[in-house]
């Protein structure tokens, strides 16, 4: 995904490709030629002076030597055991334009510098018939050296005895040393951050995005925090005018209160009024409709039961006729019936089931 938004081009000064299309996250980095630099060295005690102090020491030591009125430089700081070393490559910056729109500036040793990994080897960099010897000591260049031809003898000894990791163009050689391939296809961040300019968003290096990011997390962290705070807000006023409304509607639900027990009152009443009718109903009904020579000598009333007790000739008689009556659900006679003595008539003992 990233490889489609963003492609790597390379350019020389004065160079002008007028077949390319550079969209707005293309990297485009401009190399500066080796033959136009100057390469210095600077060592600085760790233990007196800063990182960022050593920024200011190098462009005081650029400006002390009034190499050109107007120049520019590139620098690679590197902590190596308790010193900082500054590998430095300056020119003038009137001999160098670029005719296409570029998103870095780097020496193209700098560059060439960036693709190899390794720790210790050597760098054959080229331009047309010129070359340049980078000796590459503890992940810092330590030596350039430009080739000549009197020279190469000695240098390709110094190359020999120095590393046998030795990079340049695929498919040359140096002195009969077969030339390696750079290990990297584009050149660590860490380099290109370097001679990156300030217009330039690289899409690819989280850091350029670091701020932007985190106010976006910020603005979202505040969004729920104004949100919380608005929903605490009204959760509160809810509940203080829940409060004050239970307090204006006390008194309202008090009086349902008694409303509802006085109505649970009337209705009592209401059902033993009902009762007590049903009862004259069928007391009346007995008095109505039982054969004269019943006589009941006592009645006894439940809910849903009425027990009489008395004494008749036909006792089963009775029994049929108080079956008939209405709001009697059932009738039966309990225990046995019992003839009197000096009498023709019978004691009974009967249970009626009431509606």
């Amino acid at each position: 995904m990233l490889s489609t938004l963003q492609k790597h081009y390379v350019v020389w000064p004065s160079e002008e490709d007028t077949t390319r299309h550079y969209r707005k996250f293309d990297r485009v980095v401009g190399l500066v030629p080796q033959s136009i630099c100057l390469y210095k060295t600077y060592t600085y005690q760790a233990a007196v002076v800063t990182r960022e102090e050593v920024e200011l020491c190098v462009k005081s030591e650029l400006e002390s030597e009034l190499l050109w009125d107007d120049y520019q430089y590139f620098s690679i700081i590197q902590s190596v055991g308790d010193e900082w070393v500054a590998s430095v490559w300056v020119w003038s910056a009137a001999d160098v334009a670029f005719s296409n729109t570029v998103t870095h500036i780097i020496p193209a040793l700098a560059y060439e510098f960036g693709l190899v990994e390794e720790n210790r080897c050597v760098v054959i960099h080229q331009e047309g018939d010129e070359r340049w010897v980078a000796f590459i000591d503890s992940g810092i260049v330590s030596k350039v050296i430009k080739c000549k031809p009197s020279l190469e003898r000695i240098i390709s000894q110094q190359i020999n005895h120095f590393s046998t990791a030795v990079y340049g163009e695929a498919n040359s050689s140096f002195e009969g040393v077969e030339l390696r391939a750079f290990d990297r296809e584009v050149p660590k961040v860490s380099v290109l951050n370097l001679g990156k300019l300030p217009v330039y968003q690289d899409i690819s290096n989280p850091k350029t995005f670091y701020k932007p990011i985190c106010m976006v997390i910020l603005l979202g962290i505040l969004a729920l925090i104004i949100d919380y705070s608005i929903i605490q807000y009204k959760d509160s006023r809810v509940s203080d005018s829940l409060t004050v409304l239970q307090s204006e509607t006390a008194d309202l639900v008090k009086i349902r209160s008694q409303d509802a027990d006085t109505l649970r009152v009337v209705n009592a009443i209401a059902s033993l009024k009902q009762e007590q009718h049903q009862l004259a109903h069928i007391i009346n009904m007995m008095l109505e409709q039982l054969p004269k020579d019943v006589v009941l000598s006592q009645l006894t009333y439940s809910s849903d039961a009425l027990v009489i007790t008395g004494k008749a000739l036909e006792p089963l008689k009775v029994l049929d006729v108080v079956t008939t009556f209405n709001g009697v659900e059932s009738a039966r006679l309990i225990g046995d019936v019992v003839p009197i003595k000096d009498d023709d008539r019978q004691a009974f003992k009967m249970e009626l089931g009431i509606q």
